[in-house]
C-alpha cells in the first residue's frame, strides 16, 4: 500500500489548518464552572443501581467534577441551589450520530448548542469528516461554544465499497484520507492506524467489506494503538456472529441481524434481501449470536428508530419484527445502547434521541430504568468514557438532567426536563 506520503501530508494539513471558527461570528466564550455547587435535595437516578435514590445533596467542584453525594453536605463558599426533590439522571448520550449532515459549521455550532440544552451531553460520531470534528470539539472543550462531548471514528470500508456499492457507483472517486480510508487485505494497518490515530479518532467505524480473517487483523490493530472498534453488525461477508466473535466493542445496526441466520456468503445487501423475503422475520432466532455477544461483551447500537421506519412514522409497521429482536436480545442480557443515526429532530423540536428512548420502552418492552442505561451509562461504554461519564457518581463528570417528573413511572417524562448541566454549568432549557 502506497498511502504513507498521501497521510502524512494530509495529517501535516490537518494539524496545520487554521480553525475555521475563528472565520466564523460565533458567539462570546461560554461560562465556565468557577465555584463549587451544592444540589440540594434532589432525587437521584441511579442507573448503576438500578433504582431512584431518597432526596439528597450533590457537591460538584470547581472543575466540574462531582466531589460528594450525601445528606446535608456543606462547603466554604459553595453556591447552594435547592432543587425541591426534582430528579436528575446522567447527561443523554446519542451513541450512534453523523455530525457532517450539519453540512456547514454554522449549522452545527447551532445544532450542538440545541442538543446540549436539550440534554445531550456526548455524542459518539461514527463516520462524519474529522476535521470539521475536530474543530468543533476543540471550541467546546475550550468553551468558545457550547455543545456535547464529541467522540469520533476513522471511516473503513474496502475497494468494492468505494468502487460499486455504496460509494457512489463504479468509477467513483475513492476518499483517501485519514478519516475516511479504503482499506484492504495486504496494506499496511499499522499505518492506517497511525493515520486514525493522529487526526485524534477514538475508534475505527468498520464499514464494509470484509471477512472474518481481514475482521480480527483490524480488531488486532486498532487494540496495537489503543483505539476502539466499531462496527456494522453484517461487513458483507462476515456475519453478525462472526463480527461479534472477533471482539469488537460495539455493533451498529439491529436491523442486520437478521443477515445471521442466512445460510452462504452475503456479499451484499441484495444478496441479504433476497433471503430476507424467504423468511419468517417474527420467529427469528439469535440464539448463536446471543451467545456469542455474551461472550465477547459486545454492545449493540440498536438503531431501532432508523431501522425499522419509526424515525418517519412511530406507527410504522414495516419493520416492527426488530421490536421482537430488539426484545429477545434485552432479556437475554445483551448489552444495548441509545443511538440515532439522525441528525433532524423530533416534530417537537427535542432531539429524536428521545423517540429512540421511548421506543425502547413501548416498543422493545423495557423497563425506564434500562432504556435510560441505554442512553447513559451503557452508551458511555461505546467510546470507553464509562469511568468519567454515564451515571452520577463521585469522581464523574457533572453531567446530568434535571427533570420535573419520575422518569421511572413515565418515561415520556425525560421530554418535561428543566434545565441541563455539564461540566457544573446549567444551561437553560430550549424553548424550540
Amino acid at each position: 500500500m502506497k498511502k504513507a506520503l498521501n497521510f502524512l501530508l494530509l495529517i501535516i494539513l490537518f494539524a496545520g489548518l487554521q480553525d475555521t471558527l475563528k472565520a466564523q461570528s460565533i458567539r462570546a466564550r461560554a461560562g465556565t464552572n468557577h465555584q463549587t455547587l451544592i444540589l440540594k435535595n434532589v432525587r437521584i437516578v441511579d442507573v448503576e443501581q438500578r433504582k431512584l435514590l431518597e432526596p439528597m445533596d450533590i457537591l460538584i467542584s470547581r472543575g466540574g467534577i462531582i466531589g460528594a453525594i450525601g445528606s446535608d453536605l456543606t462547603a466554604e463558599d459553595a453556591r447552594i441551589i435547592e432543587m425541591d426533590g426534582k430528579y436528575v439522571i446522567p447527561g443523554l448520550i446519542d451513541s450512534h450520530t453523523h455530525l457532517a449532515n450539519a453540512t456547514t459549521s454554522a449549522n452545527l455550532i447551532n445544532k450542538l448548542d440545541h442538543w446540549l440544552r436539550c440534554g445531550i451531553t456526548s455524542v459518539r460520531d461514527v463516520g462524519s469528516d474529522s476535521r470539521q470534528l475536530a474543530d468543533m470539539k476543540r471550541a467546546i472543550n475550550s468553551a468558545q461554544i457550547k455543545g456535547p462531548d464529541i467522540f469520533y471514528s476513522a471511516f473503513l470500508a474496502n475497494k468494492y465499497y468505494f468502487e460499486r456499492s455504496l460509494g457512489g457507483g463504479a468509477g467513483a472517486d475513492r476518499f483517501l484520507t485519514p478519516w475516511k480510508q479504503e482499506v484492504n487485505p495486504g496494506d499496511d494497518l499499522d499505518e492506517v492506524m497511525i493515520a486514525a490515530k493522529a487526526i485524534g479518532a477514538t475508534g475505527i467505524k468498520i464499514y464494509y467489506g470484509y471477512d472474518r480473517d481481514m475482521l480480527d487483523k483490524l480488531v488486532a490493530a486498532a487494540q496495537k494503538y489503543g483505539l476502539m472498534t466499531w462496527s456494522h453488525a453484517h461487513l458483507y461477508p462476515a456475519k453478525p456472529s462472526e463480527v461479534a466473535a472477533a471482539g469488537v466493542d460495539v455493533m451498529s445496526h439491529v436491523s442486520m441481524l437478521e443477515n445471521d441466520v442466512f445460510t452462504g456468503e452475503i456479499n451484499t445487501p441484495r444478496d441479504g434481501a433476497i433471503q430476507k423475503a424467504e423468511i419468517d422475520l417474527f420467529n427469528i432466532n439469535l440464539d448463536n449470536f446471543v451467545k456469542i455477544a455474551l461472550e465477547n461483551d459486545v454492545i449493540l447500537d440498536a438503531t431501532v428508530m432508523i431501522g425499522s421506519g419509526s424515525v418517519y412514522n412511530r406507527d410504522n409497521t414495516q419493520g416492527q419484527y426488530l421490536f421482537n429482536i430488539v426484545n429477545q436480545l434485552y432479556k437475554k442480557g445483551v448489552k444495548i445502547s441509545a443511538g440515532t443515526d439522525w441528525y433532524q429532530d423530533s416534530a417537537d423540536g427535542l432531539p429524536i434521541l428521545y423517540d429512540e428512548i421511548e421506543i425502547l420502552v413501548e416498543k422493545c418492552g423495557f423497563e425506564p430504568i434500562d432504556a435510560i442505561r441505554a442512553a447513559t451509562i451503557i452508551a458511555a461504554e461505546t467510546f470507553g468514557g464509562q469511568d468519567q461519564k454515564g451515571s452520577i457518581a463521585i469522581g464523574k463528570h457533572a453531567d446530568m438532567v434535571i427533570l420535573n417528573f419520575n422518569p421511572l413511572e413515565d418515561i415520556t417524562s425525560l421530554r418535561k426536563f428543566d434545565s441541563v448541566m455539564k461540566g457544573g454549568v446549567i444551561h437553560k432549557r430550549d424553548e424550540f
